[in-house]
């Protein structure tokens, strides 16, 4: 009976060791989190996708490494990535989720959103998962979605009419040198804005002969 006892508390005891030690190896804390996406951040900058894709973990779906490599090599963008919060995912693994903006060429994005699924593998922490390669299409809604933008079309269709409007008025104006005019319309930008200022009101129309 008492040898039964003994193995059973053994087996307890290296039960309790193991749980100990896989949790303890599993643990991400939030300086190595930001040190380690610090470290991929640098990567995505350099359009290095291939050593992203090395810090990837064996649990990773099998399409990740191809989505990220396809988005890193996507150049000129920039991106500016701030540490938001980390918080348990579940079976050992930590969600790490980042603000960021970009920049390409003459526009930045900003107030864009991203996560990575982290894990310890091996003592060191890799890429279960993450949002990273669909940044393309948070950039396009976040331009698309701005206010400025979304005037735009309103904006040129009122100048279009416009245009038209000032055509039909110089076409019924007395003027010498009309063709000039056509030329400012036709050939200037904002040719009818200038014409509206300046020769609008200053020649009269042409008599409807009786």
């Amino acid at each position: 009976m008492n040898k039964y006892i003994l193995w059973f508390l053994t087996f307890l005891c290296i039960l309790f060791w193991v749980i100990s030690h896989v949790s303890a190896s599993q643990v991400v804390n939030s300086d190595d989190a930001r040190q380690f996406m610090t470290i991929v951040k640098n990567l995505v900058n350099e359009w290095n996708g291939n050593d992203i894709t090395k810090m990837l973990s064996p649990h990773a779906w099998s399409g990740l490494s191809q989505k990220i490599t396809d988005a890193v090599e996507w150049k000129q963008i920039q991106f500016i990535q701030e540490f938001s919060w980390i918080q348990e995912y579940g079976s050992g693994m930590y969600k790490v989720t980042w603000r960021y903006s970009a920049k390409w060429l003459n526009w930045e994005a900003s107030w864009l959103s991203n996560y990575y699924i982290l894990e310890i593998v091996n003592d060191k922490i890799s890429i279960v998962d993450t949002d990273f390669y669909q940044f393309m299409p948070d950039i396009m809604n976040s331009i698309f979605n701005s206010p400025i933008l979304k005037i735009f079309p309103i904006l040129i269709f009122g100048l279009v009419i416009f245009w038209f409007w000032m055509l039909i008025d110089l076409s019924k104006r007395q003027i010498d040198n009309k063709w000039l005019w056509y030329c400012l319309l036709f050939f200037i930008p904002f040719g009818s804005i200038i014409y509206f200022f300046t020769g609008h009101k200053k020649y009269p129309k042409i008599e409807k002969s009786q």
